[in-house]
């Protein structure tokens, strides 16, 4: 039961990270690298649509090489 938990767990986090970084993809191919800065409050600073896109493909190597390394550590 805990192993079928942890592959839905991933399965989703991976789904999460591919359908986020596929609205990046979109984006900066259909708007361009525009940068956008934001001030407020809660947050400040600048950021690019090329890096959010690196940072997501990022994170979906990293989840895949988890999944991988936590699927086939034990053989």
């Amino acid at each position: 039961m805990k192993k079928l938990l942890e592959v839905i767990a991933l399965t989703l986090v991976g789904l999460s990270v591919c359908f986020t970084a596929g609205t990046a993809i979109y984006r900066w191919m259909t708007q361009g690298d525009e940068v956008r800065c934001v001030a407020n409050e809660f947050t400040f600073g600048c950021a690019t649509t090329l890096g959010h896109v690196l940072t997501w493909v990022g994170v979906l190597v990293v989840v895949v090489t988890l999944v991988l390394w936590a699927r086939f550590r034990g053989h």
